[in-house]
Formats: structure tokens, C-alpha cells, sequence
């Protein structure tokens, strides 16, 4: 009799699948700029926080962008240091979906539904919005990885780890410095908690 895989094991495989397709992919497409904020970001990270491209935009000319998303600009801007290809810059939001599929699949294992779990990973893996987000030099893909991120710590403090419940509610607040948006996940914290 053969034993079924298990979903840990078919998540490895699909993770693995899902970066190396993405990896190939990752310059390419979408086209650079499709979104129209991607190359004022990149003109942002490459000058250190002097973007030549928005001289009209007040907030962008005296560097204060930085203030309204530090910590993703605090993460992107590592990697400009190493190279300056769309594909290498673009990375990074590549693992911060990568980091967000796993952690989609942690919280529903920890909760006992590890094969909802997988199934919620190929749902969002294949999502268009999702994939977009991954492979555009912008920040939603690292505020979503922080607040799902945020979320798995919460719930397993819950379960009475005070240390991992604290994490949990740092990163949400952390998330916020990501995108403003991100504030969706402390509050929901202090709403639950």
C-alpha cells in the first residue's frame, strides 16, 4: 500500500516550483513600470531617498517618501547595494511572497487544517493580484508577508507563549511602517486580543 504524500511535502514541492518559475519571469514580466509607480521606486531606492523623477512632488524631493514606508525602504534598499537589475531589485518582493505562502500555510496547519492549507497556498500562489504584487518593486508584498507573519506569531501566543503573542503584536506595529495600510493588522490584534 502506498502512503499519500504529505501536504508539508507537496508545499515544499510547490514552493519550490512556484520560485523558480517566478525566478525566470521575474524581469520580464509584468512589463517594467506597468503599474506606474515601480519606476519612481526604483529612481528612489537607486538615489538613496532623492528621487530625481517626482522634482514636483514636495514629500518625494526632500526625502520625506521614507517616513511614510521606512521599513520597506529600510528592506528594499539592502538590495541595490548588490545589484541595480530590475530582476535582482524585484527580488525582493519576490521572497516577501515566497515568505507569505509559507506562512499562509503555517497558520492553517497550527489551527489543524494542514490540507486547507495547502490548498489556500495554490489558490493565492496562482492569484493574478498576488503575482503581480510579488514580482512589482513595491511594497505590498513585504506588508502582506509582515501581517500574515504577525498574525501566525499572535496566534501561537494564544496558546500561551506571551513571547510569541508580543512578537506577533510588534511586527503588526512594524507592518504599519512597511504601508500605512498595514495598520489593518494591529488593529485586528487589539480587536481579538
Amino acid at each position: 500500500m502506498r502512503r499519500a504524500l504529505s501536504p508539508s511535502f507537496i508545499l515544499l514541492l510547490f514552493l519550490a516550483v512556484w520560485l523558480a518559475l517566478n525566478l525566470l519571469t521575474l524581469a520580464w514580466w509584468p512589463p517594467f513600470d506597468f503599474n506606474g509607480d515601480e519606476a519612481w521606486v526604483l529612481d528612489y531606492l537607486l538615489t538613496g531617498g532623492k528621487a530625481k523623477m517626482m522634482l514636483g512632488w514636495d514629500v518625494v524631493q526632500k526625502g520625506l517618501l521614507l517616513f511614510n514606508t521606512p521599513f520597506y525602504f529600510g528592506y528594499a534598499g539592502i538590495f541595490p547595494h548588490f545589484s541595480h537589475s530590475i530582476w535582482f531589485l524585484r527580488l525582493s518582493s519576490l521572497l516577501a511572497g515566497l515568505l507569505s505562502l509559507a506562512i499562509t500555510y503555517l497558520i492553517a496547519r497550527d489551527e489543524g487544517h494542514p490540507r486547507e492549507g495547502l490548498i489556500a497556498v495554490i489558490i493565492l500562489g496562482f492569484s493574478g493580484p498576488f503575482l503581480w504584487t510579488s514580482h512589482y518593486l513595491r511594497w505590498e508584498s513585504l506588508t502582506l508577508a509582515m501581517g500574515l507573519l504577525s498574525l501566525w506569531l499572535f496566534l501561537r501566543g494564544t496558546r500561551g507563549n506571551p513571547v510569541q503573542a508580543g512578537l506577533g503584536g510588534l511586527i503588526a506595529g512594524l507592518s504599519v511602517l512597511s504601508h500605512p495600510v498595514g495598520l489593518v493588522f494591529p488593529l485586528a490584534i487589539w480587536f481579538t486580543g
